[in-house]
């Protein structure tokens, strides 16, 4: 849960710019959770109503894959990316590469 009040603060402070996602298995936005005024809601909310099959492991190869393909030409030199995540994969592929991709892409990479 401190990741997602990390990100509402982040939100909070820049609503128009900031989008969050989250991720176990699938990846999926949860921004329009986070405009709830209340910190404690907006993360309960986006963590229960998000799409990403609890029931599996964590496969940063699966959601980094979804977002690069769905987001990663968004990403430019005005980019903040923040990866926070438990570094938990399961023996999937960490997509190293693309983790890369995005460092070069984005202005900073911040892996927390």
């Amino acid at each position: 849960m401190f990741y997602g009040f990390f990100a509402y603060l982040i939100h909070e402070r820049f609503p128009s710019q900031v989008r969050v996602f989250a991720f176990v298995g699938l990846l999926d936005e949860v921004t329009d959770y986070y405009k709830n005024k209340d910190v404690e809601v907006a993360v309960r909310r986006s963590l229960k109503n998000a799409n990403i099959d609890y029931r599996g492991y964590s496969n940063y190869d699966k959601a980094l894959s979804m977002y690069y393909a769905e987001y990663g030409s968004e990403l430019d030199q005005d980019t903040l990316l923040f990866f926070l995540a438990d570094a938990r994969n399961n023996r999937n592929s960490p997509r190293l590469d693309l983790m890369i991709e995005f460092r070069e892409s984005a202005k900073h990479l911040f892996l927390v």
